[in-house]
């Protein structure tokens, strides 16, 4: 299930544990990953029902920006 509410540039961030397959969305929606898997997120590459997801971000790359202070 995916926690959203749609319709504003002040939407709430979505986040579930898998990318979506049901409801309609578009393009350039964003899902984050609540599960802690690979990935950060999905996003919405085709509008539809369910749409096209791809993942996006692996937390890897995340840690590996992040400076390390001794």
């Amino acid at each position: 299930m995916v926690t959203k509410v749609k319709g504003s540039v002040t939407d709430a961030p979505e986040y579930a544990v898998a990318a979506p397959a049901t409801g309609t969305h578009v393009l350039g929606e964003v899902v984050f990953n609540s599960a802690g898997g690979a990935n950060v997120g999905w996003v919405c590459t085709a509008a539809g029902t369910p749409g096209t997801w791809l993942p996006f971000g692996t937390k890897l790359q995340l840690l590996s920006t992040v400076p390390l202070v001794s």
